[in-house]
This record gives C-alpha cells, sequence and structure tokens, in this order.
C-alpha cells in the first residue's frame, strides 16, 4: 500500500504524550514516532491536562500569574494514543544521488506507563506499533518498540530529570535496501540498546516554555551486527500556548552517530515548526513542518542527504 510520508507532530501544552517525531534520520532506522519530545520527563506529566492559568485580563501586568488551585484527587500513570498522519517530502527515501518527492502515511498505536514509585523517582515503560505507507514501491515499512527504565528528578539539583531505560526495537521492512544494502526480499532488523538522558526547563510561565535535553543511545546489540551503534543528541524546544486549544512549538535537534563495526560516523540535525489544536478531551490535529540534514564520512558522499517534509495528522489520547 502507498500513501505519504513522516514528520513530527506537536505537543500540546500539558502535553499527553511524547510529540510524534518521523524524521528522515528516524524513518530509516526505524524507531518510533512517538519518543521526540523531552516534556513526559517533567515531573507533573502525568498529574493532569488541565489549564489552571486564570483567564488573562487586563490587570495580569499588576498582579501577575493567576493560577487556579485544584485538587489532583487521581493520577493517571497510564495513557494511550492512536495516531494518523499524511506527510509530504522532497525527498521521501532520504536518497543522496536522486531525491524523488513523495508522500506516505503514518499510524500509529501506543501506550506509556509512568507509575511513581517514590519522591521524584518513577517507573517509565511503554510499548508503540507503528507503520509507514509510501506512494512509491518498496519503502512500505512497520516496527514495534517495548522500552522499561527509571525517571529521577532532581529539584536539588538545579530542577533537572534524568532518566535511563532499556529498549527493544523490531523493524520489518519491504525494501532491499532498507536501512542498508542487503539481498533479502524482505528485511528484517532487531536492535537491544540502553538509552540514557537528561532534561531541563530553562524557562517557563504560563505562556511559554524552554527546555533543553541530552540523551546517549548506546545499542548492546543489533541484528545485522553492522548496524550496532551510539548516538548522542542535543534538542532544543520552545513552545508557546496561543491559546487553551491551539498551540506552538520550535525545535532544534543535532545528533553524532558511531558504528561500532565500521568506520562510518554521521551527524544529523533537523529543525520544525509544529502546530496543534485540541478539539476535546480525547483528539487533536496537527500540523508541521520539517528540513533535515544527513553529513556522513562514507566516501562518495552516499549517506549524505537532506530533506524538507510537512504534514497534517489526527490524534485520539486517553489517560487510566
Amino acid at each position: 500500500m502507498r500513501f505519504p510520508v513522516p514528520l513530527t507532530v506537536a505537543i500540546w501544552w500539558a502535553a499527553i504524550l511524547p510529540g510524534m517525531a518521523a524524521t528522515p534520520e528516524e524513518r530509516l532506522e526505524g524507531g518510533s514516532t512517538a519518543d521526540d519530545d523531552p516534556r513526559y520527563y517533567a515531573p507533573n506529566y502525568y498529574v493532569g491536562d488541565e489549564d489552571t492559568h486564570a483567564p488573562a485580563s487586563s490587570g495580569d501586568s499588576d498582579l501577575g500569574e493567576q493560577v487556579i488551585l485544584r485538587p489532583q484527587w487521581k493520577r493517571a500513570p497510564l495513557k494511550v494514543r492512536a495516531e494518523t498522519h499524511l506527510f509530504w517530502s522532497d525527498n521521501i527515501g532520504a536518497d543522496s544521488s536522486d531525491p524523488d518527492d513523495g508522500w506516505f502515511f503514518v499510524g500509529s498505536l501506543g501506550a506509556r506507563w509512568k507509575q511513581r514509585l517514590g519522591e521524584n523517582l518513577f517507573l517509565d515503560a511503554f510499548a508503540y506499533q507503528d507503520a509507514y505507507l509510501y506512494d512509491s514501491e518498496g519503502l512500505d515499512f512497520e516496527s514495534s518498540e517495548l522500552g522499561i527504565g527509571l525517571i529521577r528528578n532532581l529539584p536539588d539539583l538545579a530542577d533537572i530529570t534524568v532518566y535511563s531505560r532499556y529498549e527493544f526495537l523490531y523493524v520489518n521492512a519491504d525494501d532491499p535496501g532498507f536501512p542498508l544494502t542487503s539481498a533479502d526480499d524482505h528485511l528484517t532488523n532487531r536492535f537491544h540498546r540502553i538509552r540514557l538522558g537528561a532534561y531541563k526547563t530553562l524557562y517557563q510561565t504560563s505562556e511559554h516554555s524552554v527546555t533543553l535535553s541530552t540523551q546517549a543511545r548506546i545499542d548492546l546489540d543489533a541484528t545485522p551486527s553492522r548496524l550496532e551503534r551510539r548516538q548522542y543528541a542535543a534538542r532544543l524546544g520552545y513552545y508557546r500556548r496561543l491559546t487553551n486549544r491551539l498551540q506552538f512549538s520550535a525545535y532544534a535537534k543535532t545528533s553524532f552517530r558511531e558504528y561500532r563495526h565500521s568506520s562510518r560516523r554521521d551527524w544529523y540535525s533537523y529543525g520544525g515548526l509544529d502546530l496543534n489544536y485540541r478539539l476535546g478531551e480525547h483528539a487533536k490535529l496537527y500540523a508541521s513542518i520539517l528540513y533535515g540534514r544527513n553529513d556522513s564520512n562514507r566516501p562518495g558522499g552516499l549517506s549524505d542527504y537532506e530533506a524538507w517534509q510537512a504534514g497534517l495528522g489526527l490524534g485520539l489520547h486517553a489517560k487510566f
């Protein structure tokens, strides 16, 4: 089946689930679309999504921020989502030599459990199932991802949040060249990895938020073994609440990948803009645009590419 492309999906101000990012880099690796937004690690992420700020008034400049105190009778550690996205890209296959534009469709199901274990300590577990269906032959693939780990908030250490977890990723692809050349007609890849990271809110008001996050992803084992790599990344995000329903975000990320069984080294960077509109308690509309570029030391520029992506999406969310 063939349709359009990937990209990111912004998150609402008190996001229900992390933003859906699907950059060319992440698509080629087969990773989940739901792990790019770092605000999942915020200490009150799973408490509630309601806007606690009072309606704007002419006296706000004198009175300062006004917050409505509401009791949180029940926490909601389990959050589930079903999302669908349709995207266009000017380089649909992230091709270095002869890029083609095209469309693809992304369907995603996911569940994430953030259970409080103690003061500032949380269990982090998730399961994702994603499918990418392109309008070009041989690019379709599916990915399944599982993870479990811990999140620790450190209020006495500049209010930094740190996390670590184990992840398993399984990719099933039709493309014989996904993500590297192969003689197989039907390609499957498996990854066992450890992810370590840190998150910090640099600035926050009732309307704005700026965040910085870093992470390291280390493959413990991969099939085939030539895909084993280490990746180090940093991400800066800006979020603005335009209205009670409409949210805007801008972000930039850069990452460095080194392959363990070869001399290959890649630098990947991207930046993007997202809008999302909350239709109701359980539904959101998304719109996004993104530019990404990969620079590799492979001879002949075989892994160098750049791509623009843009698209629309619809998401359904629930919490328990």
